[in-house]
């Protein structure tokens, strides 16, 4: 073989290298891809589940009252705020209240 066919041989040879690294670098993108897709859809998927099997409220037993109470922050502008109610069995509103709570919770200024 001459130097010219073997130095063309070698620049086939690494346009060929060059083609296959750029097909697997393209094929771990695309799986990449794929993976996020399932992760993905999982997760809307629980969200779903969690949203739809999230239980109502229960009435008590008879002559027995229900207390619940929930709490919220907002992170943005640390605005955070609670409340109850307390409720008997025929789901009337015994007693309720909301509060605000002041001051900062995450110390941010």
């Amino acid at each position: 073989m001459t130097r010219s066919g073997h130095g063309a041989l070698q620049k086939k040879v690494a346009i060929e290298r060059e083609l296959e690294w750029s097909f697997i670098r393209k094929l771990q993108v695309l799986q990449r891809r794929m993976l996020a897709k399932q992760v993905w859809n999982q997760l809307v998927y629980h969200a779903r589940v969690m949203v739809s099997s999230t239980p109502k409220w229960v009435k008590p037993p008879i002559r027995w009252v229900k207390a619940n109470a929930d709490g919220v922050i907002r992170v943005s502008d640390d605005a955070v705020a609670c409340g109850d109610v307390i409720q008997d069995e025929n789901d009337s509103r015994l007693f309720g209240a909301l509060f605000d709570v002041p001051g900062k919770i995450f110390g941010n200024s």
